[in-house]
């Protein structure tokens, strides 16, 4: 029982430690602007404060997909990820998942942005040589270069 009880008080701890979501009036207005000009019908976000990091963090749904940003203090861009739809998943990555996964079904993929590059990842579900379902993530540059599969 005591050990129960130590990791429920060291798990309440460690949430405790972690971002709090914030209220909009406490978000900087630079960050603000960032989401309303790329996102301009955006009308619920949640905002998490990690301005000890250097950024503040916004998801939300745009156009029926998760949407996650992370914004400096100045407005500027530092990562992103979003869905993306499957008809728009690039040719270089579909091509590809046809040619090295034959009958595989493309579940969803995402487009990535942090350190000044771009990827795509995109989950898929094939049948392996024993008739076994298995799933895959595989993520690609911008270039089309398979980064992991």
């Amino acid at each position: 029982m005591k050990k129960i009880l130590i990791l429920v008080m060291m798990a309440v701890a460690s949430f405790s430690t972690q971002a709090k979501d914030i209220l909009p009036e406490n978000v900087p207005a630079k960050v603000k602007s960032y989401v309303s000009k790329h996102y301009s019908k955006v009308n619920s976000i949640e905002w998490e404060d990690k301005s000890k990091k250097g950024y503040y963090e916004a998801e939300f749904r745009y156009q029926g997909r998760e949407v996650e940003l992370k914004i400096a203090d100045n407005g500027t861009l530092i990562a992103s990820k979003e869905d993306i739809l499957i008809k728009d998943i690039p040719s270089f990555a579909t091509d590809y998942i046809k040619k090295n996964y034959k009958d595989a079904q493309i579940l969803g993929a995402n487009k990535k942005y942090e350190n000044g590059s771009t990827t795509y990842s995109v989950g898929i579900k094939f049948e392996n040589d024993r008739g076994r379902d298995r799933h895959r993530n595989i993520v690609f540059d911008n270039k089309g270069n398979v980064i992991k599969r």
